[in-house]
């Protein structure tokens, strides 16, 4: 190839990469994972507080062993439209109505796993996610995970 074009295709790459991380710097993205939400487990199900008063499109959780090469596992999946008030609260153990959901089997709610949830709001372009890290005994029964690891008794405090 010649110098020049190689030069040319080189500025153009830079280029792009810095325009690319300007967008993600400007566009808030590094609190994606720290969603208005919170999580709790009833016993071999999953309680997902949405803190928010949004309108859902689409809902994904998936769950990770990071002590394993397995990658994530999704255990929720739903579509449809519901407009949820903060506080309201989605259980793996049942049926959302104005949703139509899909769970695989409960997460892995033990010490050291990672559990991420994704909701799509109308429009499509907006929504949050929440990442969660279990740590000590794993995910309790008694309080409200949030995403920066601290617990509540409410799960919207």
């Amino acid at each position: 190839m010649w110098p020049e074009v190689k030069e040319r295709r080189s500025r153009g790459f830079a280029t792009a990469l810095v325009v690319a991380l300007v967008a993600l710097a400007l566009s808030g993205c590094e609190n994606f994972s720290q969603g208005p939400m919170a999580v709790k487990r009833d016993g071999t199900h999953l309680l997902i507080a949405i803190c928010a008063t949004v309108t859902v499109s689409k809902i994904a959780g998936d769950y990770k062993n990071p002590t394993t090469d397995s990658g994530y596992t999704t255990f929720l999946a739903g579509s449809g439209s519901r407009t949820f008030s903060s506080g309201d609260v989605i259980s793996t153990g049942e049926r959302s109505s104005g949703m139509k959901l899909s769970t695989s089997k409960d997460p892995d709610m033990t010490a050291g796993n990672n559990l991420e949830v994704v909701l799509t709001t109308v429009p499509e372009s907006d929504g949050f996610a929440a990442a969660f890290k279990f740590v000590g005994s794993g995910l309790s029964d008694k309080t409200w995970q949030h995403p920066n690891g601290t617990t509540s008794n409410e799960p919207c405090d």
